[in-house]
């Protein structure tokens, strides 16, 4: 903390809380004549403003100091007495100058007394009183406001680390099975077998890939599915149908990575795909949305292993303030619909 540095909070002591003890102060110096008198009202007050201007200054070097050195919670109560004490002083020793030097030259007919040298060191506890407890409620404030914003953020950070963990299990059985699809090729298609194994590498590639951003482009997320597509494609034959149409995104256009991934292996997690009849998924791209749509086959029997982390990547969602993921259905179609956003950027920070 640089102790020259002005803030607003200290501008706003300057013009709401000094001008009381200024005027205050003359009235002490001067009685009823200050108000009364034009001639005693001018140059005293030039004289207050540029007294509460010089302590401001000092108050100000004084207050960060002490925010400072005692800037730690468990250290208010000894930095507020401490903060009174300082600020007293320093008001003492101008109050007491400048009463000493107006009885001395007689400003404007003032002559020195006690009681009015009392009664300007009572106006001076009471303005720094005031001013200590302005700075302390304000400074209170910040610090719970900063303490909420870190609380929040942290537990941002530890949503989006969930859901990253979440989207980034790679399901050992895809990848056996993979393999296995792989070897089956090699003895019969050589030339299917080395596509495959091109398009195996680019998923693998884009699953171990150390992404930290939630967000990632909508091309680059399709241009990985369609490379899963057709690894599953190959392992199911014919009775897995795929598509994708709908709105060409730009570059700008995101969604949360590995999303489109965890739902399209749920959907395979969860219902028969049946060799005599074609199971098809539809991909569609809106402008705000990509639409995952299929029939409602029969099920396979016991609890799905994806439906959880569904579940939770859902309720990250809504906790990081995202637009939520819809299901309905229709007419025995479901769709599932997962919000794009425009930008990545804005959300690097949730």
């Amino acid at each position: 903390m640089n102790i020259f540095k002005v803030s607003s909070k200290d501008v706003k002591v300057l013009l709401f809380i000094r001008p009381p003890f200024m005027v205050l102060l003359c009235y002490v110096l001067f009685g009823r004549a200050y108000f009364n008198d034009i001639k005693i009202f001018i140059p005293a007050t030039v004289v207050a403003v540029l007294v509460t201007v010089a302590t401001w200054r000092l108050h100000i070097y004084a207050d960060h100091f002490l925010r400072k050195r005692f800037f730690n919670t468990n250290h208010t109560v000894k930095r507020i007495a401490l903060s009174v004490l300082f600020h007293f002083i320093i008001a003492s020793v101008f109050i007491a100058i400048l009463f000493l030097w107006a009885g001395a030259v007689h400003f404007l007919g003032h002559s020195f007394t006690w009681g009015s040298f009392v009664s300007g060191l009572l106006v001076g506890l009471c303005t720094n009183l005031s001013a200590t407890g302005f700075h302390e409620g304000v400074y209170t404030f910040e610090n719970w406001k900063r303490t909420l914003i870190e609380a929040e953020e942290l537990k941002k950070l530890t949503l989006k680390n969930r859901l990253a963990g979440l989207r980034n299990q790679t399901n050992p059985h895809f990848f056996f099975n993979s393999i296995n699809t792989l070897s089956g090729l090699i003895e019969i298609d050589t030339g299917k077998a080395d596509r495959f194994l091109d398009e195996m590498c680019i998923v693998y590639r884009y699953l171990l890939r150390n992404e930290p951003d939630t967000f990632v482009p909508l091309y680059k997320e399709l241009n990985f599915i369609r490379s899963w597509i057709y690894i599953v494609q190959t392992r199911y034959g014919n009775s897995l149908q795929f598509s994708i149409s709908g709105y060409e995104p730009g570059q700008s256009v995101c969604i949360s990575r590995l999303t489109l991934l965890a739902f399209l292996e749920t959907i395979l997690d969860t219902y028969i795909i049946d060799k005599e009849a074609s199971f098809q998924i539809d991909i569609e791209v809106k402008y705000n949305r990509v639409e995952i749509s299929h029939p409602l086959h029969k099920k396979k029997s016991g609890h799905t292993k994806n439906t959880g982390q569904i579940e939770e990547i859902k309720t990250i969602h809504r906790l990081l303030g995202l637009p939520d993921i819809e299901e309905h259905t229709d007419n025995h179609i479901k769709t599932i619909s997962i919000p794009l956003q425009q930008s990545a950027v804005s959300y690097e920070h949730i």
